[in-house]
């Protein structure tokens, strides 16, 4: 029998809140990395606790003024590790007076734990929101959380958090179905160390099925050239309704080229709201 959305929405964010995930390879983030120094120009080196683990995030320090409370974005970078480019891709986020954090997740970076691809990350990201909120010089009625590609489901999954102090979220890309996973899997299967075929474990990591469940609007923004007409149809074949709080908006440019404009939009958008 089929769960009424009440119920559906219920049981999946337990299942977020509660559920260990079942890995088959315990491996690392797949992506190399380069080490951080402790401050890079106006970039600072900082650490974050989740779940008991001490990571690694770039602070964008050339907004912050003492006693004064900026108004702060959290970026979720594309790939399976943080690198400096990640926070000059937010040049534009800076120059309208945002404080930028980027966190790096579990496995990455040489961080401690186990890869495992949009599901403990998710909570890590969670962890970097409540970090930064913490922090004096940053508005915590006024933190957005915006990613690109894998860093954009991230930021779509947190969506579904009812528990975080975000006003919207956003992010350029990062729709991925059971088809993609697959594709991943048969690319390398260390990029997907878990069971995909397991229905509960995949649909943890895909919130583009539960999208009826979301606590926020989200600004998601697809290229032209980076397939948007078929995310645009295979999210409206779920949605035929639009019953969700996803507004999903087109962009010129592939998959890396899209992403200023994207940027440029979401600050657009969330200026006004």
């Amino acid at each position: 029998e089929e769960l009424s959305k009440d119920k559906k929405c219920q049981t999946i964010k337990r299942y977020l809140n509660t559920h260990k995930t079942s890995l088959e390879r315990k491996v690392k983030a797949p992506q190399n990395y380069e080490a951080f120094d402790s401050l890079n120009g106006t970039i600072k080196l900082i650490n974050y606790e989740s779940e008991g683990r001490s990571l690694k995030g770039l602070l964008e320090s050339k907004n912050i003024e003492s006693e004064v409370k900026k108004k702060a974005v959290i970026y979720l970078h594309g790939g399976f590790a943080l690198g400096y480019q990640d926070i000059y891709d937010c040049k534009k986020f800076t120059d309208n007076g945002f404080i930028v954090m980027a966190p790096s997740f579990r496995a990455e970076n040489g961080n401690e734990g186990f890869y495992e691809f949009l599901f403990g990350e998710v909570k890590d990201a969670e962890s970097a929101v409540k970090w930064l909120s913490k922090q004096e010089y940053v508005d915590s009625d006024s933190i957005y959380v915006f990613g690109h590609s894998t860093g954009g489901a991230l930021s779509l999954s947190l969506s579904l958090r009812d528990d975080l102090h975000v006003q919207f979220g956003g992010s350029c890309a990062g729709v991925y179905d059971i088809g993609i996973i697959e594709e991943f899997f048969n690319e390398d299967k260390n990029q997907i160390p878990f069971d995909y075929k397991n229905e509960l474990e995949a649909s943890l990591r895909l919130p583009v099925y539960s999208l009826e469940c979301m606590e926020r609007k989200h600004f998601m923004y697809i290229g032209t050239d980076d397939y948007f007409q078929e995310y645009k149809e295979f999210i409206e074949s779920i949605y035929p309704e639009n019953e969700t709080l996803l507004e999903l908006n087109k962009v010129a440019g592939d998959h890396f080229t899209s992403l200023e404009g994207s940027i440029e939009q979401f600050i657009r958008q969330i200026t006004v709201k």
